[in-house]
């Protein structure tokens, strides 16, 4: 049975037996929902960065400046990385704050893209594979260009 009899509550906040109630129908469906008012209202920040990427504190750090901040979820999305996650994570489960996995990736186009992902696996070999051959050629070839050297010494003196 359920706790809240919808045919008491108007669409809306109601006080039920003291405790605040958000409630919303849809009586052409037959639909309702209701929740308490604490349930219903959370603060989240599903774009943070570290010093993983463009941030400017540790993942930990980043995830108890949320807690202070009243956060109960963050994602943390550094760019085309997921190095810091594990960190995250362990930091959220100390802390309270759910830490949900997440990366930004750099896309090539006509404009500067970028695609988020959420609740990604940091353990998936393919993702970490994709992940450092794209960031890693781009900055290989480059450093190529700006000392005049093939990729090859390159891989050869990081071996």
């Amino acid at each position: 049975a359920a706790k809240y009899d919808p045919s008491k509550l108007v669409d809306g906040f109601n006080t039920v037996d003291g405790e605040e109630i958000f409630y919303i129908s849809n009586p052409a469906l037959g639909l309702w929902f209701a929740t308490t008012k604490e349930c219903l209202v959370k603060r989240i920040d599903l774009h943070t960065h570290s010093l993983c990427s463009d941030g400017a504190q540790t993942p930990a750090d980043v995830v108890r400046t949320a807690a202070a901040a009243g956060l109960s979820a963050i994602a943390l999305s550094d760019h085309d990385t997921i190095s810091g996650v594990r960190e995250a994570l362990d930091a959220g489960s100390a802390l309270g704050v759910e830490v949900i996995p997440a990366v930004e990736l750099s896309a090539q186009s006509d404009t500067e893209l970028h695609i988020l992902g959420y609740f990604i696996d940091i353990h998936n070999k393919k993702l970490q594979d994709a992940i450092i051959k794209e960031t890693l050629t781009p900055i290989i070839a480059n450093l190529c260009k700006t000392a005049n050297i093939s990729a090859y010494s390159i891989l050869r003196l990081s071996i």
